[in-house]
C-alpha cells in the first residue's frame, strides 16, 4: 500500500490550485497564491484564516528542494513553520522545514542563521517527566546522559507549504533543548500532542548538501578563485614593494656603514714641531701616500701667538699640481687654532703638504716667550691626511629617497589588495544573490 500519495485540490477562497504531496497525513497546508490555511481534515477544507505578510527564506532552502538522507531515501521538502521567542532583551527566530520521506516519513531541518540540524522522530523507552526538565538538570533516558540546555515556549510567526498538524500563526508551542553524545534530543509539545526529536548537528555546506543545493556549493568553490583573480595584480605589486623595501633597507644600511660613522679613518700621516723662522713659501711640511678616487681630510693645529700673519697650505700631487688650499690667516690669539679641509685624490702616490705662500709677519714681537718652547716664532704645527672611503655621489640621499618609496610601493599594494578583496566579495554576493533568487524562482514554478 502506498504511503505517500499527492494531490491537487481547489482554494474555497481564490480557487488557485494548491499542491498537496502527501493527503494521508497532512492535515493543513496553505494556497500558494492568496496564503489563506486551508484545514484538510474538514469535508470543505475551511480556511483558518489568511497569513499576514511572507516572510521569505532566511537563505536559499526553501519548498520544493529535494535531497537525500545518508540511508539513501529521497525527500521534498514540503513545508515550513518559523517560530519566533524572545526574552527581556532581545528576539530571535528560527525556521523549520518538514522533510517529507519516499517511504512517508517525516523529518525536520531547522535552520538559524547558517547552521542546521536535523530533527528525527522517536520514541523514547521510558519517557521522562517533562514537568521535571527544567535548564541544566541531567537526565538519564534510555541509557544515556543528557543534560536540558533551554525550555521555551516560542510562537508561530509564519505557516508555509503542508503540515502534519493544524498549526497557525500565534499558536505556542512548547520545547525542551537537551545535549549529549551524538547531539542530544528535543522535545515539542502542546496540549494535545508530544514529540521527541533526535538531533544532528550540520554545518552550513553539510545542510546545504543535504536539500541538494551544490550549486552553492559550487559557488563557495569559485569564491577563492575569485579572491585569487582580483588580487593577482595587487598582491604582485605587494611583494614588489617588499622586495623593494628590503632592498631599500639593505642600501641605507650599506650606506650608514660607509658614510664612516665614526668620522675619517685613522690611516694618517702628521708633521713635526715646525718653527716659524723656516715658514718660507715653498717649505714640506709633509708627505703622505694617497689614492686616487679616494676622499681625505686636511687637518691643520698649531699653538700660535698675537700676529696678522697669513699662511697658505697646499697639497701636491705627484705631478707637482696643487689641488687644494688651506688659508690660516689673521691669528691674533695665543692658544690651539684648529682648521680643516676635505678633497679628493686625484693621482695615485705620494703627496706633499707645503707651504704655497706666506703674507705680513711670521715673526713674534721682541723678548716674547713661547709657552712650552725656548724658540721662538710659531710652535707646535701639526697636520694630517685621514682617508675616507669612496662613497658614490648622491648615495646620502639615494638610500633614503629608496626607502621611502619602497614603502610608499608597498603601502600602495597593501591597499589595492584589500580593495581587491573587497570587490572580490562584492561580486561574491552578487553572484550568490542571483543563484538564491533563481533557486527561489522555480520553487515558486513549481509550487504553482
Amino acid at each position: 500500500m502506498a504511503k505517500v500519495r499527492a494531490k491537487t485540490l481547489t482554494c474555497p477562497s481564490c480557487g488557485s490550485a494548491v499542491p498537496v504531496r502527501n493527503v494521508f497525513k497532512a492535515k493543513l497546508v496553505v494556497c500558494p497564491s492568496c496564503d489563506s490555511q486551508l484545514d484538510l481534515t474538514t469535508p470543505d477544507f475551511q480556511v483558518l484564516g489568511k497569513l499576514p505578510d511572507r516572510a521569505p527564506p532566511q537563505d536559499a532552502v526553501c519548498l520544493g528542494l529535494k535531497g537525500k538522507l545518508e540511508d539513501g531515501r529521497a525527500f521534498e521538502i514540503v513545508g515550513r513553520l518559523r517560530f519566533t521567542d524572545y526574552d527581556d532583551e532581545e528576539s530571535w527566530f528560527w525556521d523549520e522545514w518538514l522533510l517529507l520521506a519516499e517511504n512517508g516519513e517525516y523529518l525536520w531541518l531547522q535552520e538559524e542563521g547558517r547552521s542546521f540540524e536535523l530533527h528525527t522522530r522517536f520514541v523514547p523507552d521510558n519517557p521522562p517527566d517533562l514537568d521535571t526538565l527544567n535548564s541544566s538538570r541531567l537526565l538519564a533516558m534510555d541509557g544515556t546522559e543528557y543534560r536540558v540546555k533551554e525550555r521555551g515556549t516560542p510562537r508561530i510567526s509564519y505557516v508555509e507549504g503542508e503540515l502534519t498538524w493544524r498549526a497557525k500563526v500565534g499558536d505556542s508551542v512548547a520545547y525542551i533543548d537537551a545535549r549529549g553524545p551524538g547531539g542530544g534530543f528535543g522535545v515539542e509539545f502542546t496540549d494535545d500532542e508530544i514529540e521527541f526529536f533526535r538531533r544532528k548537528r550540520l554545518s552550513r555546506f553539510e545542510g546545504y548538501r543535504l536539500v541538494g543545493l551544490q550549486e552553492l556549493l559550487d559557488l563557495e568553490d569559485r569564491r577563492d578563485e575569485l579572491r585569487a583573480e582580483y588580487q593577482k595584480g595587487p598582491k604582485a605589486m605587494g611583494c614588489g614593494g617588499m622586495i623593494m623595501a628590503g632592498g631599500a633597507l639593505m642600501a641605507f644600511f650599506l650606506f650608514v656603514v660607509l658614510s664612516g660613522v665614526g668620522g675619517y679613518a685613522a690611516r694618517s700621516t702628521s708633521s713635526s714641531t715646525v718653527d716659524v723662522a723656516s715658514l718660507q713659501a715653498g717649505k714640506e711640511l709633509g708627505k703622505a701616500k694617497l689614492s686616487a678616487g679616494s676622499e681625505y681630510r686636511l687637518d691643520f693645529d698649531a699653538v700660535v701667538h698675537p700676529s696678522a700673519s697669513t699662511a697658505d697650505l697646499a697639497v701636491r700631487d705627484p705631478r707637482g699640481v696643487d689641488h687644494v688650499v688651506l688659508k690660516v690667516s689673521n691669528l691674533q690669539k695665543t692658544g690651539p687654532a684648529d682648521l680643516a679641509l676635505g678633497f679628493r685624490a686625484e693621482q695615485d702616490g705620494e703627496h706633499v703638504l707645503h707651504i704655497k705662500g706666506t703674507a705680513g709677519s711670521l715673526a713674534l714681537p721682541s723678548g716674547t716667550a713661547t709657552p712650552g718652547s725656548s724658540s721662538t716664532g710659531l710652535t707646535n704645527v701639526r697636520w694630517s691626511v685621514k682617508s675616507r672611503p669612496i662613497r658614490p655621489d648622491g648615495f646620502v640621499l639615494v638610500g633614503p629617497i629608496l626607502l621611502l618609496g619602497a614603502l610608499a610601493f608597498f603601502l600602495l599594494g597593501a591597499g589595492r589588495t584589500s580593495a581587491a578583496s573587497a570587490r572580490a566579495a562584492r561580486e561574491y554576493r552578487r553572484l550568490r544573490a542571483e543563484l538564491i533568487e533563481e533557486i527561489h524562482r522555480k520553487s515558486r514554478v513549481q509550487e504553482s
